[in-house]
């Protein structure tokens, strides 16, 4: 890191130069942090928030990280709800840690549970999803999607995908989804959102030092 090294006064960075040149400016008071060859960077502030309501679909509650249903939960739920809406009308769930865990909640058990609906499982956390068939075609998303660069979808042994999105391949099928949202409906969902989130959202990230 000798071409980047940085000196800091008061907890602000105020000189960059090599390893010798950094140690000159120390005197005895200055205190020096060995970090063992680690990088040292500064804080950062990202300030957003998540806009579900710009989603098409009906929306599932499962009551949020405090509940933390199961899968199991999920897919009654979600048997519930093809019986109210139309055939055909996209059905929206966000789950949280208990759920992302089970892994029999894949493509295939949605699949027999909502084999006429479009089923969009969004994580809580942002990091990963779980399509259904319906879902994957109406997204485009085929058998052959090749994954994205930081991220993937998962394959079962004979390469078919099982409907679970993790990282980009899941912000990918987000963009998808939402691009079927008029944008004046989501001009509203965002200015419906509490405080000033999307104003502070749309606002580029602060970095701190």
């Amino acid at each position: 890191m000798d071409r980047g090294r940085r000196h800091s006064r008061r907890a602000h960075r105020c000189r960059r130069g090599t390893t010798a040149d950094l140690r000159r400016l120390a005197g005895a008071s200055t205190r020096v942090i060995d970090v063992g060859g680690r990088v040292v960077v500064p804080g950062f502030n990202d300030a957003h928030d998540h806009v579900l309501a710009g989603s098409p679909g009906t929306n599932v509650s499962m009551g949020g990280p405090e509940i933390d249903a199961a899968g199991d939960q999920v897919l009654d739920s979600v048997r519930a709800m093809t019986g109210r809406v139309a055939r055909g009308t996209w059905i929206r769930v966000e789950i949280w840690a208990k759920a992302f865990a089970d892994t029999t909640l894949r493509r295939q058990t949605l699949d027999r549970e909502a084999p006429d609906h479009p089923v969009a499982i969004y994580t809580g956390w942002g990091h990963g999803m779980i399509l259904n068939t319906a879902t994957m075609r109406a997204l485009g998303i085929r058998e052959s999607e090749p994954d994205p660069f930081g991220g993937w979808y998962e394959r079962d042994r004979q390469g078919r995908l099982t409907g679970r999105l993790y990282e980009y391949a899941g912000w990918s099928a987000r963009r998808r989804h939402r691009a079927l949202v008029p944008e004046s409906t989501m001009v509203e969902a965002c200015a419906a959102s509490r405080g000033a989130s999307c104003s502070s959202a749309s606002r580029p990230s602060r970095t701190w030092g």
